[in-house]
């Protein structure tokens, strides 16, 4: 038996962090009271909003619930600010092998 510490934390919003690379273009469509601050979608985007009547669209810079990546691209950024804490070969933490969600 091992005499180890277990450590659980909860970030709030965590989807929310992570940034989309900027050869990523998603787009998501406005609701109504917030289309007056968005744009004409671009031409291949130029339906959205189509049956709504107001067709504004914004460009995403970060990920959002529901996007099929988030998950990817938040675990992306939580191992690149795990690893940031590593000072060379004396590796204060890293995933394991058993689960890369649990770190050591």
């Amino acid at each position: 038996a091992s005499d180890a510490e277990v450590i659980t934390h909860d970030i709030s919003s965590a989807f929310l962090w992570s940034e989309l690379d900027d050869d990523q273009e998603v787009y998501m469509q406005l609701p109504k009271l917030l289309s007056e601050g968005g744009v004409d979608a671009p031409g291949e985007y130029n339906n959205c909003g189509a049956g709504k009547g107001h067709g504004k669209c914004a460009r995403l810079k970060r990920a959002l619930y529901g996007l099929p990546s988030a998950g990817r691209l938040f675990m992306q950024a939580l191992n690149k600010f795990f690893y940031s804490l590593n000072d060379g070969a004396d590796s204060k933490c890293r995933a394991t092998v058993s689960d890369r969600c649990v770190y050591r």
